[in-house]
């Protein structure tokens, strides 16, 4: 059976070889170009024709957005993963935008990253666990009021009933409404999942 055949472009030298030598170590699995800025990446994937290109955003040169944009006009045209630090929802549209068909977070398993180029080798789309959990909580997230989101990081931060209803010049048994509603609109039912999801969604430092 026919090596799957890699591009990889990153900036960062140490990332870019780590991510090389475990492909190196997968079988079926053939890295036949490294990348360091956008323009190289195009250049590349040109000349080799790969299956598959994995490639960060920002790059030097030629942002990886017009990057992949490129690569898509090529008659080969490469499934592209995405392996970014970005988590934020419209980094993540934008790149499927241009013609991802995957996208993977930089402090995801490494393994995740075999089993999206198997993923999208089949003509399928993939996205990592951690992202997929990120973009969950953020999406409940939006149901939230603006009242209930000031009331949910009073709560996560250790405050009181009487001083956040002071904080915010309301009644304790509103502030306790206001408690109520968001658990149940988020599906939470202790002090501490309420805060372990204000963290998870950057509404607290950790």
């Amino acid at each position: 059976m026919k090596d799957i055949t890699i591009v990889v472009a990153d900036d960062h030298q140490m990332l870019r070889s780590a991510i090389v030598a475990y492909l190196h170590s997968v079988d079926g699995f053939k890295v036949v170009a490294e990348a360091a800025n956008g323009e190289s990446a195009i250049t590349e994937t040109r000349r080799t024709n790969p299956d598959i290109l994995v490639i960060d955003l920002q790059l030097p040169k030629i942002h990886g957005l017009t990057a992949i944009k490129e690569t898509q006009r090529l008659s080969s045209k490469p499934a592209v993963i995405v392996v970014s630090m970005h988590s934020q929802t419209h980094f993540v549209r934008q790149a499927f935008d241009a013609g991802a068909r995957a996208y993977l977070l930089k402090e995801a398993a490494i393994e995740e990253l075999r089993d999206a180029i198997h993923t999208v080798f089949s003509g399928k789309t993939f996205m990592c666990r951690r992202l997929e959990s990120k973009l969950t909580a953020r999406n409940e997230q939006a149901r939230l009021s603006t009242r209930e989101e000031q009331v949910l990081r009073l709560i996560a931060l250790g405050h009181p009933t009487r001083e956040i209803a002071e904080q915010l010049h309301l009644s304790a048994k509103t502030i306790e409404s206001h408690r109520k509603h968001i658990m149940d609109k988020l599906e939470l039912r202790s002090v501490a999942e309420l805060t372990r999801h204000s963290i998870r969604v950057g509404l607290i430092d950790s």
